[in-house]
């Protein structure tokens, strides 16, 4: 066990293991637009190869992770992380697997649920590409940084509508006073198109403070 950990954790597993994510990540996007434009379920052929030896290649990586730390894997300081590469290569097995099933299947309906199914598994796969905030330290500083500033962002998002809110209430009030005592001018309708409720005056307070 620990040579296989000394192996898993040295700069040059981790930076193929970093070289073959990155890869997974571009296939990914490559592959999900080869679909939307040619309106196919299926990527390109070569795509397809390259994808199962990434799968390989991923399921023995974690097979080495498995067996180094043992039922430490689920409890040490980056369980957090191993639960996230435990689950994303699962989900890839699962999904090589069933198009591999698919392919030699003669009934349709059991080809159509398979379909469904890869669907269902290439909308999650997107999470793939958390898994290189695991290898990129100034990804990871940049994700804590940004989690610990969600509070402040959402108090400041409600401050800011609440602003508005507050303005449009007082501008579509003074609005309506001016239309109702010049009800005929060309004033009061312009007046009316931006401040004729309280929808549209916090739409143009909105747009002001945007643009």
């Amino acid at each position: 066990q620990e040579t296989v950990k000394k192996f898993i954790t040295s700069m040059y597993f981790e930076q193929l293991t970093l070289v073959f994510i990155s890869l997974n990540t571009v296939m990914i996007g490559v592959e999900t637009d080869f679909s939307a434009r040619n309106l196919t379920d299926d990527g390109p052929a070569s795509f397809q190869s390259l994808g199962v030896v990434m799968t390989v290649f991923f399921a023995i990586e974690l097979t080495l992770r498995l067996f180094a730390h043992g039922r430490r894997f689920f409890t040490m300081p980056d369980w957090r992380w191993n639960v996230l590469d435990f689950s994303v290569v699962m989900l890839q097995l699962l999904e090589d697997l069933i198009a591999l099933v698919r392919i030699g299947s003669s009934n349709l309906p059991v080809a159509v649920s398979l379909v469904r199914m890869l669907r269902l598994l290439r909308l999650v796969r997107v999470l793939r590409v958390a898994r290189l905030l695991r290898y990129m330290t100034e990804l990871r500083t940049i994700v804590v940084s940004m989690s610990s500033c969600v509070r402040p962002f959402i108090s400041s998002i409600t401050l800011l509508a609440l602003l508005v809110y507050t303005g449009g209430v007082y501008f579509t009030q003074l609005a309506l006073t001016y239309r109702i005592d010049h009800q005929d001018t060309r004033a009061a309708a312009e007046l009316a198109v931006h401040f004729g409720s309280l929808g549209s005056a916090v739409m143009a307070l909105f747009q002001s403070v945007t643009n």
